[in-house]
């Protein structure tokens, strides 16, 4: 059977798993969203299968104080779909639990309805190396210097 989805249902069915999973609803979030042999990449992972996928999940939600995605963008083709993001975070062991920016831009190829490819592409020195305390300060001289060049 095909799932032949539009830019406004694909817009719904990140914004739905970006904004509304939680730890208490993970695994059924993630079982809506993605295919049994998804591949998801990041900056920090890359990964075979929902099960993989949903323990990296849930290894992420442990410390987590909240998480918000604003969706600035989505373009829909056929089966590829790209959004551009800014998601807050606060999390328990970066930046003091503060609110830390970061923006964004997910892959995804959906294919009967599912996301069956997924990669995440963000500054992970922004989101994570800069929020800790003496490595932030280094990370932020070597951009400063970077920046002479």
């Amino acid at each position: 059977m095909k799932h032949t989805l539009n830019v406004e249902q694909v817009r719904r069915k990140i914004e739905t798993f970006y904004n509304h999973t939680t730890s208490k609803n993970l695994k059924e979030r993630v079982a809506e969203f993605y295919a049994k042999e998804v591949t998801f990449q990041d900056p920090l992972t890359e990964l075979k299968g929902i099960e993989p996928l949903t323990r990296y999940y849930t290894k992420l939600f442990r410390h987590l104080i909240s998480l918000n995605f604003e969706i600035t963008k989505v373009q829909f083709d056929d089966k590829d779909a790209f959004a551009t993001w800014h998601m807050t975070l606060r999390h328990k062991r970066l930046n003091g639990g503060k609110p830390i920016h970061v923006p964004g831009v997910s892959h995804f190829v959906f294919e009967q309805g599912l996301a069956t490819y997924h990669r995440d592409y963000f500054d992970v020195s922004l989101m994570i190396y800069e929020q800790l305390p003496v490595v932030g300060r280094v990370v932020h001289f070597l951009k400063q210097q970077s920046a002479r060049f």
